[in-house]
Parts: C-alpha cells; structure tokens; sequence
C-alpha cells in the first residue's frame, strides 16, 4: 500500500472537512446588501477597495406607500419620494418591496423585511 492506516484515514478526514467547507460555501447566498463579487478588493495602484458594509447603518427602510401613481416612502423617518434626496443619496426608485439609492456610481437596494 502506498501508506498505513493512520495516513489513511488522516487523509479520508481531510477529505471529509474539505469537502464540508466548499459545500459549505457553495450553499451561502448573498444579499443585496453584501459586497458585489464582481468588483475588486484591490486598485490598480495596490489601494484597498474592501467596503465594511455597502449600506449606511443609517438608512433603514421602514414602510412603502404604492400606488402605480404615486410612490413615497419611509426612510429614517423621513418621508420621501423618486428624486429626493435623504444623506448623500437619491432615491432613484420606489416599488411595492424595495427602494433603490444611488449616490454617483454606486447603487443601493433597501428592502422591506418579510414577516
């Protein structure tokens, strides 16, 4: 054999944990409210790009008033509509579950949470 017992069965527990971790893995799903996979964790010129969270604390969507006519919605307490500003962003969109922000580039989605 190419090896005794203990390094067998060392490798088969091996096996067993690599695999636990990458289905581990493979089965976490990602919010809105995470980090996009797609953009770069380091600049061109070796800066850190690594946000701590992509959704100010302090935005907390609390309530949605829609109707295919008019949309408002509840912010950190302020009450705003499409085009109003709350911080430094806009809001860009308004629908029955979710607002969107956008400040330049960089887009937010708030999402009522289901009960």
């Amino acid at each position: 054999m190419w090896c005794n017992s203990k390094q067998r069965r060392t490798a088969v527990i091996g096996i067993f944990l690599l695999a636990g971790v990458f289905l581990a893995l493979a089965n976490k799903s990602y919010s809105q409210n995470q980090r996009d996979p797609m953009r770069p964790l380091v600049s061109i010129n070796g800066q850190i790009l690594i946000a701590v969270d992509d959704r100010p604390s302090d935005l907390i969507l609390q309530g949605i008033l829609y109707s295919p006519d008019s949309a408002s919605a509840v912010i950190s307490g302020e009450i705003l509509k499409e085009n109003d500003k709350i911080g430094d962003y806009m809001v860009e969109k308004i629908s029955e579950k979710q607002v969107i922000l956008v400040k330049g580039n960089e887009k937010i989605v708030l999402k009522l949470e289901e009960e």
